[in-house]
């Protein structure tokens, strides 16, 4: 169905854009990161991805609809799956140094 193979594409983006992150700074000592939001309209459906505290919002009658959620610490499912993944939160951190616990880069 629609929803599936937008959620598969969105899904494909994000390892792709991530995969080109781990290319670029391989040989850089630097650690740097990125969050992204993307919306997709196909007719009268709306598709939003996001990663990271990017945020998309839509204007409804002048009212303000959240389409995402933050991927923080402070959401009780993403501590679940930083845990579940081997991580570990410290001082309210992802590996206590992390402010999100998604986002393109931040490799280490």
């Amino acid at each position: 169905n629609l929803s599936d193979a937008v959620n598969k594409s969105f899904r494909n983006a994000c390892t792709v854009t991530d995969n080109k992150f781990k290319e670029v700074l391989k040989d850089r000592a630097n650690k740097c990161g990125a969050t992204a939001v993307v919306v997709l309209l196909i007719a009268d459906r709306l598709f939003c991805a996001n990663i990271g505290d990017a945020r998309a919002v839509l204007s409804r009658d002048g009212k303000a609809i959240n389409l995402s959620k933050d991927h923080k610490v402070i959401r009780e499912d993403e501590q679940q799956r930083i845990k579940n993944d081997g991580g570990y939160i410290v001082f309210g951190r992802v590996l206590g140094r992390l402010a999100i616990t998604r986002a393109f880069g931040d490799f280490e």
